[in-house]
């Protein structure tokens, strides 16, 4: 219920967003690695944070999440808005990311402790590298996420089907 809830969120706020994004130039043109034919508006990572919070909200997840995850989660989604309209240099991405992996890992207390049964039957333990693997992990996701958003869709599809069998697994 709740993906479906997040889909057709996300549909009404791309349609709602379109004029705006027109409006206020948060559009994208084709060139070098993009590929579409004219301008199209970037409001597809916009969209799909709001309705992960509209949905959160209403099935009563939200007051179960941590507020670092909600802090860490808008941090990034307003950066990712103002590098879509701005274009931001990757050093300043970077500290976003920094940020927003740190509040998880130091203010929600949440990181791996282990890769699970990775080698056999035991799990393997991180210890001391259970931070740092942590850090790496969170922001090596966000700029995997943020490489694919040379087609249009293809990040924000990727991250609604991630978020999709997610909720299925619950």
């Amino acid at each position: 219920a709740a993906a479906l809830l997040g889909l057709g969120a996300a549909s009404l706020f791309v349609w709602m967003l379109i004029p705006l994004a027109q409006r206020i130039g948060l559009v994208d043109h084709p060139g070098g690695r993009k590929t579409h034919e004219g301008s199209v508006p970037t409001i597809g990572g916009l969209a799909i944070a709001m309705a992960v919070m509209i949905s959160a909200l209403v099935t009563g997840i939200a007051q179960s999440v941590h507020p670092a995850f909600w802090a860490g989660f808008i941090l990034i989604g307003l950066v990712g808005t103002l590098d879509d309209l701005r274009d931001l240099g990757h050093g300043s991405k970077f500290v976003a990311q920094a940020v927003a992996a740190a509040l998880m890992i130091f203010w929600a207390d949440l990181h791996l402790q282990s890769l699970g049964n990775l080698l056999g039957a035991w799990p393997l333990g991180l210890g001391a590298f259970a931070l740092p693997l942590t850090f790496i992990a969170v922001v090596g996701l966000v700029n995997a996420i943020n490489f694919t958003d040379g087609a249009d869709g293809l990040s924000g599809g990727l991250v609604f089907n991630a978020l999709f069998w997610l909720c299925a697994m619950e």
